[in-house]
């Protein structure tokens, strides 16, 4: 599923978030994906608001897990990843400055 099928209109996060209509911000949230270890994958769900990345455990919680600030981050496409005979990973890195 693309991150634009997940654009903003529908998620309580999203709409309490303080954006004035003038304001080209992007408001994505989804499910991702992440490589805990070279075998184990886990499930987050992601908001991204603005320049900060909230974490969850999953879609209902209130609470977020962590947020980062992507300021000065960069993002780097990986290669694919086969996941059994159907599931297909579009895997990325955020790099993040040395000082962050």
């Amino acid at each position: 599923m693309s991150p634009s099928s997940f654009l903003a209109g529908t998620s309580p996060r999203l709409q309490s978030y303080n954006a004035n209509e003038n304001d080209k911000t992007i408001q994505i949230e989804g499910e991702i994906i992440r490589k805990a270890t070279e075998t184990k994958l886990k499930r987050y769900w992601y908001c991204l608001l603005g320049k900060e990345l909230y974490v969850y455990k999953n879609k209902q919680e209130e609470k977020h897990k962590s947020m980062h600030s992507l300021i000065g981050c960069f993002l780097k496409d990986e290669p694919e990843e086969q996941l059994g005979n159907t599931t297909v990973l579009y895997p990325f890195k955020l790099i993040f400055p040395q000082n962050k």
